[in-house]
């Protein structure tokens, strides 16, 4: 493969993690935040976090395909560090389904069981007290792809690409 065209890989490698993690961070950072000072009632501020969530979701998943192929196919640098590239884009990947399947799912589920909004419940309520869990559950699991996506983006200057 040329070396223009390993390096335009490259950049579309970068381009994937950075709309990936730069999209989790601002939802983190700005857009959940800002969303549940805005809107009064925390049941429905909630039910807009997880569309716009859901919508990352979809994302990432697809922009995590083009970074793996990009991995794939340029096959720069020694094998032990594409490997490592690719077993952490696959972690982050896993990661994100597995909070959006397994733990979102899980939140909407409890969410269904509830007569009322979240907000009217209790924190000692087993419900609310079952939410609240996967909730920081969620929280840990997308900060984990966070911090993955981040050191991906930080170590490509090291990386070997000749």
């Amino acid at each position: 493969m040329s070396k223009p065209l390993r390096r335009l890989l490259l950049a579309l490698e970068l381009l994937c993690l950075a709309l990936w993690t730069g999209s989790l961070f601002g939802f983190a950072f700005f857009t959940a935040p800002t969303v549940f000072s805005v809107v009064g009632a925390p049941s429905v501020a909630g039910k807009v976090t997880r569309l716009v969530l859901g919508n990352l979701d979809f994302l990432a998943v697809i922009l995590a395909v083009l970074v793996l192929l990009s991995l794939l196919l340029r096959r720069a640098g020694t094998a032990w560090h594409r490997w490592l590239r690719v077993a952490a884009v696959a972690v982050m990947l896993g990661l994100t389904l597995y909070a959006h399947v397994g733990i979102v799912g899980r939140m909407n589920a409890i969410q269904a069981r509830m007569d009322q909004p979240i907000e009217k419940y209790a924190l000692s309520d087993p419900l609310r007290a079952e939410y609240d869990r996967y909730h920081a559950r969620s929280r840990s699991v997308y900060g984990g792809v966070l911090l993955l996506g981040m050191a991906l983006i930080a170590a490509a200057p090291w990386q070997n690409e000749d």
